[in-house]
């Protein structure tokens, strides 16, 4: 095999997933166009819906997708599939819940703290369960995770209609009182004179916390001993017990990361939306947190730029649909779906053919 097989960084992290971009928003011109509609009047809604007046919920939606998305990718570096994103996020919001009808009034200042310790130890709790079975009972990784986003939602369900609503009734003030509620970013915008247009937007400072997260999982997976192994596993499992590596332990421990980050997101919903919970949200969020992380090129920083991309076309999709009715609400549905089989169906092509010509441009003596 000739040495030279990998991409310049800006190709691999920043042209292909443009051309995949690119190529998605082209098949779905072509959709709106069979639809009946005309492309050139949907494309400024589209845009206009995304990154103009409807940006502070795109960024919303985008801090969603990005914890999803870096659920998926903590998990994909030691080479496994985590699809269990949704029943991570949910079980994060119950613990959310918890700590909402816990405290009384004059805890208030301790629950954001407390709210995004909970949702994080919940969510990784859930994420580590499906981790077990896979390392210690041969599980399939990614059939478990489907099934325990369903399980979630039982769970969750029976609790919140069991001894949660019991508590809630016996202190019924404690959840509006002390609810977790993390500041909007308007807010925070505002001395910098950049809040404007924001004042109704569900953006909130969740946004940060999953910035700090995609920061923190590139330096753990690229600059830690433990991030390495975990990459080693991820590479070569047999390798990896060779070298002495405790394989079942890292893939727990992986796991429990990525549902950490998934269970993250209740915050973003819970500060963003209503402070209350709710067992369908986030629905179909973690399969865009897959696509997400295909986009991204499983690279927790190229999982940024993913999720800003998908933040605006899910609201931008949203608006195309309110503005031309006949597309139908499923237009974002249409949309995600193009993106992810651009990005991951799709991908092989494109860069086996920019391999091919990088091959062809170097050198004899370099090619030996």
């Amino acid at each position: 095999m000739k040495p030279e097989t990998r991409l310049p960084a800006w190709i691999d992290y920043g042209l292909l997933p443009a051309l995949h971009l690119g190529l998605a928003l082209m098949a779905s011109a072509l959709v709106v166009w069979a639809l009946g509609a005309n492309p050139l009047l949907a494309l400024p809604i589209l845009l206009s819906g995304g990154i103009g007046e409807g940006m502070g919920f795109a960024l919303f939606y985008a801090t969603d997708f990005l914890l999803l998305g870096l659920a998926v990718v903590a998990a994909l570096r030691a080479g496994l599939y985590n699809l269990g994103g949704e029943g991570q996020a949910l079980f994060g919001g119950f613990g959310v819940a918890l700590v909402a009808i816990a405290l009384d009034p004059l805890q208030a200042g301790m629950a954001l703290p407390l709210a995004l310790l909970a949702a994080a130890l919940f969510g990784a709790l859930w994420g580590l369960v499906p981790g077990w079975l896979h390392a210690c009972r041969s599980a399939p990784l990614a059939l478990t995770t489907i099934l325990f986003n369903v399980l979630a939602v039982g769970i969750v369900g029976g609790l919140v209609s069991g001894p949660a609503a019991q508590s809630q009734e016996s202190a019924p003030d404690a959840a509006g009182a002390s609810a977790p509620l993390m500041p909007a970013m308007a807010d925070l915008l505002a001395p910098l004179g950049l809040g404007a247009g924001l004042a109704d937007a569900p953006w909130n400072a969740s946004f940060l916390v999953a910035l700090a997260c995609a920061l923190g999982l590139w330096v753990f997976l690229f600059h830690s001993r433990i991030g390495y192994e975990l990459r080693v596993v991820g590479g070569s499992r047999e390798a990896a017990r060779y070298a002495g590596i405790r394989v079942d332990r890292h893939l727990m421990a992986v796991m429990a990361l990525a549902g950490a980050m998934a269970g993250l997101a209740a915050v973003n919903q819970w500060s963003g939306g209503q402070p209350r919970l709710a067992l369908g949200v986030p629905g179909g969020y973690a399969f865009v947190g897959l696509a997400v992380a295909l986009l991204g090129r499983g690279h927790p920083l190229g999982v940024v730029p993913a999720a800003l991309i998908f933040g605006a076309l899910y609201q931008g999709g949203v608006e195309l649909a309110r503005a031309m009715p006949e597309l139908g609400p499923d237009l974002v549905l249409v949309l995600q779906g193009l993106a992810i089989l651009f990005a991951g169906g799709l991908e092989r092509l494109l860069r086996a053919r920019m391999v091919g010509r990088r091959r062809a441009g170097l050198p004899a003596e370099e090619e030996r």
